[in-house]
């Protein structure tokens, strides 16, 4: 990746954005609530937010050359990572910050792919733009 294309991904993170339109902050509310409010939704919730959770612990020992020894998920939704290295430097804070970032940033990765996502119908019709070129535009 070229100083060029880190300086525009920089300044894209870091620009002022528009307020998104009050229907989707309220539309991105009750999708919430209906993730955790019926008990049968948060069952699931709660073991998926645990699993990204215990997934970005990880994920970030192994990228810090840690050697990764194994991650439990109990019934009780609660987890633990056991990773093997020096017990002092950036990788154990890396590792131990990992958990607490790893779920936000999934949901805005996840969501950033979406955006990005070609349209598979798009390609089918003379003269179409893809959805992704008009994203990047």
């Amino acid at each position: 990746m070229n100083i060029g294309r880190l300086a525009e991904a920089w300044h894209h993170l870091v620009a002022v954005q528009q307020l998104p339109p009050t229907w989707l902050v309220a539309a991105t509310g009750l999708l919430a609530l209906a993730a955790v409010l019926p008990r049968r939704a948060w069952l699931i919730s709660r073991n998926v937010v645990t699993l990204a959770h215990e997934g970005g612990h990880a994920l970030v020992a192994l990228a810090a050359g840690r050697r990764l020894d194994g991650v439990r998920l109990h019934r009780s939704t609660a987890g633990v990572t056991i990773s093997a290295g020096k017990p002092y430097g950036a990788g154990v804070v890396l590792t131990t910050a990992a958990g607490y970032t790893a779920p936000p940033l999934l949901g805005l990765c996840g969501g950033s792919a979406r955006r990005r996502a070609p349209d598979r119908h798009a390609a089918d019709q003379p003269g179409a733009a893809r959805r992704a070129d008009l994203v990047d535009a």
